[in-house]
């Protein structure tokens, strides 16, 4: 009598003698439509177990005494990763939704839903991201190919989220620090002591207090070196380059999401990413989102036709102008002069000096165009 088809509920996770309890063949186990993502646990392909699952199963069956970390920790925090890091982990949490008062996150960017348009998810060849956590060194080594496991100290400053015990946030961007370039270092320091903190309230004394205490850490360098740099009130990593590259250029240092009021809507205020608010010089980011969100562009043109009404000069940059930035840095030293101010001389940007100013929103290069 040949077996039942057993049904795969979207998202579900279950072990091998589950499966096999249910009636499913071995053979079944070892095809396409289920992929093994831990020892002995299986998940659909086609819509596999979210990355809080993952990591509860991990940290509550696998390996008792892990602290999910790393990259893994960050995405179910919501600090900002490049989208190209570590298998692309850092895109699944804007992409999660609240369950139970949690904020879910997928372990795959649904169909459709890729930065371009298309579908990342191509159901035969889904590889579950990487589940990193952190043990002491007499603990488990290993937990399937899927798990990377962090041998040493796992760390006394830990935070208990959504039932999962994971690494501080600060001690995450030190985790990460040796993997990632200053800028996206500043990035992640500017979203924990900013308004869309995993902590809110964190300072830079917090951070500070926490390096002090671990000065053999392996990433403390690196992350000082990138504290100095870090500001408070900035909401995106738009935002965090636009600023880096106004002051490399040689511009003063603009006021993070400065407020001004809405001259048609009164009691309501407009941001400004950077701004310049004595010279009424304005510096916005304009992700991809303002394009493509009908309503968000709309409120776009709005909001700078009330704040052009009322004197400010608000310059653009998109992604294209980070990494090539000599056409919006001149535009702002135009905006400078014009309004009776210092700027920096147009050399500044020119010839090889744009590509030393410029950066890519892509995986790094092993070299920058005019460094040694």
């Amino acid at each position: 009598m040949p077996r039942r088809s057993v049904p795969l509920r979207p998202g579900s996770l279950q072990s091998r003698e589950q499966l096999l309890a249910l009636g499913m063949s071995t053979r079944r186990l070892r095809g396409g439509d289920l992929t093994r993502v831990l020892p002995n646990h299986y998940t659909p392909t086609s819509a596999p177990a979210s990355l809080n699952d993952l990591c509860h199963l991990l940290q509550g069956t696998i390996i008792h005494d892990a602290i999910i970390s790393h990259s893994t920790a960050a995405a179910l925090l919501g600090m900002p990763l490049p989208w190209w890091f570590d298998r692309g982990i850092g895109t699944l949490h804007e992409h999660g939704k609240h369950r139970d008062g949690v904020w879910v996150v997928p372990s795959s960017v649904p169909a459709g839903k890729g930065r371009d348009g298309t579908s990342q998810t191509p159901t035969t060849s889904w590889q579950p991201p990487p589940l990193h956590c952190s043990v002491p060194r007499d603990a488990r080594r290993t937990a399937g190919p899927h798990a990377v496991v962090h041998r040493g100290r796992p760390g006394d400053w830990v935070l208990h989220h959504g039932g999962l015990v994971l690494s501080h946030p600060i001690d995450v961007v030190c985790q990460l620090a040796a993997a990632l370039d200053l800028d996206e270092l500043v990035i992640l320091l500017d979203h924990l002591i900013g308004p869309s903190s995993p902590i809110p309230g964190t300072t830079t004394s917090d951070i500070d207090a926490f390096l002090l205490e671990r000065p053999s850490s392996r990433g403390r360098p690196a992350v000082g070196d990138a504290l100095r740099l870090a500001r408070p009130n900035v909401e995106s990593p738009g935002e965090t380059r636009l600023r880096l590259l106004l002051v490399r250029a040689g511009f003063p240092e603009p006021v993070p999401n400065h407020t001004v009021r809405d001259p048609d809507s009164p009691g309501r205020t407009r941001r400004i990413d950077d701004a310049y608010p004595g010279l009424l010089i304005g510096a916005e980011y304009q992700g991809d989102i303002h394009r493509t969100d009908k309503g968000r562009w709309r409120d776009d043109e709005a909001r700078r036709d009330a704040l052009s009404s009322v004197g400010w000069n608000i310059r653009s940059a998109t992604a294209q102008d980070i990494e090539r930035p000599a056409r919006f840095l001149a535009g702002m030293r135009r905006a400078f002069l014009a309004a009776g101010a210092p700027a920096p001389p147009a050399e500044n940007w020119a010839g090889r000096n744009e590509a030393c100013l410029g950066r890519r929103c892509a995986p790094p290069r092993t070299q920058r165009p005019g460094e040694p």
